[in-house]
C-alpha cells in the first residue's frame, strides 16, 4: 500500500512528472498551501527538471496555478482551469462550517455580506494587500482593532464564494485579485459532476484509499464523499513495478506535503514514533524522509553564515544506499532553489536526545 500510494503520489523515480508546474498541480489534485514556502517545495519531489523560480513564474505570469481555498476550507495550489468548480463545490460547505468561527470574531452574516461587497469593489481597481483591503474596508464602516483575525476570514469567504483569490506578490507582501479578473470567467458546472471528478482526482493521486480518506482530505461530508467515490470513474490500473538493483527513492518531503495530509491516517507510512516527531502541537506538520513512501526520518534546513545546512534526524539505521539518497536529495534541493545546501549531520532519535551534535555512521 505504501509503495502504491508513493507512486500515486509521484514520490518515485518512475513516476515524477516530467512536465510543467500546472501539470504536477493538476496530478495531485491540489497541493497543500498553508505555508507557501513549503507549497513551492513540495512540488521538487514529484517533478523532473523545475525549479523553484518555476513555480514563482506559474503563479504570477502564466495564471496556470492559483491559490486559493479548497478542500478543507484550507489554502492551496490548484491549477487555474479547476479553481472555479472546485470553489462551487466545496466553497458552501466551508463557509458554512466557518460562520461559527466568524461569530467569535464579530462578524454575523450582513456583516460578512457587506465586507465581500466591499472587496468587490475594491478589487475591480486591481491587486490590493491584506493592509490595502483592511483600509479600504474601513472607509466603508467595516473596521477591525489590532491583529484581529475578522480580514482574513472575510477574504476567505469571498474566495469561497468564487470572488477573490491570491494574486502576484508586490514588494514581498502578498496580494488579492478577483478571481474572474486574474483567469477570467469560468462556465457554471454540475455539482454531482464536480464531486465525482473530485473523488477521481483524489483516487488517481491518492490510490488505494477508501470514502473515509477522501471525505477527510476534501471536506465533503462522509455521504456525500462515499456516493461521489462509488460514481468516480475508477483510476487508472498501475504499471508493474520495473527496478535495476533493488534501488529506492528517497524523498525529503516538505512542512504540510500531501503526503502527510491525504489520508484520514499515517499509520500506514509512519511509525508513532516518528508521528509524533512530526505533529508536535501547534498544527505544524514537519518535514519528512521517506523511502518508497515508508517515512524514516524527520529533517530541517537551517541557514549558516553563507549557505543553507540540512540536518536529518533518523528513526532507524540508515544504509548507505539511503544515505546516498538522502545525499542526492539534498544536491537536488538545491539546484531547485539555487542556493549551496549541505547535509550537516545524521542523527538517530536517541543520538538526538543524549547527544545532540553526534553523528550516526550508516551501516557498511
Amino acid at each position: 500500500m505504501r509503495l502504491l500510494r508513493a507512486r500515486a503520489q509521484h514520490l518515485t523515480d518512475e513516476t515524477a512528472i516530467a512536465g510543467t508546474v500546472r501539470e504536477v498541480v493538476a496530478a495531485m489534485g491540489g497541493v497543500q498551501a498553508q505555508a507557501m514556502p513549503a507549497a513551492v517545495l513540495a512540488i521538487r519531489p514529484r517533478s523532473r527538471g523545475l525549479t523553484a523560480s518555476d513555480v514563482g513564474r506559474a503563479l504570477d505570469q502564466e495564471r496556470s496555478v492559483v491559490r486559493t481555498w479548497a478542500m478543507r476550507g484550507t489554502l492551496h495550489l490548484v491549477a487555474a482551469e479547476d479553481v472555479a468548480w472546485m470553489t462551487s463545490l466545496l466553497g458552501p460547505i466551508s463557509a458554512a462550517r466557518g460562520r461559527s468561527r466568524r461569530r467569535q470574531l464579530g462578524i454575523d452574516d450582513a456583516l460578512a455580506e457587506r465586507a465581500v461587497a466591499a472587496m468587490r469593489r475594491l478589487l475591480a481597481g486591481g491587486p490590493l494587500t491584506r493592509a490595502e483591503l483592511i483600509q479600504g474596508m474601513a472607509a466603508s464602516r467595516i473596521a477591525f482593532e489590532g491583529r484581529s483575525q475578522g480580514p482574513i476570514h472575510l477574504i476567505a469567504l469571498a474566495a469561497m464564494q468564487g470572488l477573490v483569490v491570491y494574486g502576484p506578490d508586490r514588494k514581498g507582501k502578498e496580494t488579492f485579485v478577483l478571481l474572474q479578473d486574474w483567469i477570467g470567467r469560468a462556465r457554471p458546472v454540475n455539482p454531482e459532476w464536480a464531486a465525482r471528478e473530485l473523488a477521481r482526482r483524489y483516487v488517481t493521486a491518492h490510490g488505494p484509499a477508501e470514502a473515509v480518506d477522501f471525505a477527510a482530505w476534501s471536506g465533503l461530508p462522509i455521504g456525500m464523499a462515499r456516493e461521489a467515490a462509488g460514481a468516480a470513474a475508477p483510476p487508472p490500473q498501475p504499471s508493474p513495478i520495473k527496478r535495476e538493483g533493488g534501488s529506492a527513492s528517497v524523498r525529503l518531503l516538505p512542512a504540510f506535503d500531501e503526503y502527510l495530509l491525504g489520508w484520514a491516517s499515517r499509520a500506514f507510512a509512519f511509525s508513532s514514533e516518528l508521528e509524533r516527531r512530526l505533529q508536535r502541537g501547534g498544527g505544524w506538520i514537519h518535514p519528512a524522509v521517506v523511502v518508497d513512501g515508508r517515512g524514516i526520518a524527520a529533517w530541517l534546513m537551517e541557514r549558516r553564515a553563507r549557505r543553507q545546512e540540512v540536518a536529518v534526524e533518523a528513526f532507524e539505521r540508515i544504509s548507505p544506499a539511503i544515505a546516498a539518497g538522502i545525499q542526492a536529495e539534498v544536491a537536488d534541493l538545491g539546484r531547485y532553489l539555487g542556493v549551496q545546501i549541505a547535509l550537516q549531520r545524521v542523527t538517530t532519535a536517541s543520538d538526538r536526545r543524549h547527544h545532540p551534535e553526534s553523528i550516526l555512521t550508516v551501516d557498511k
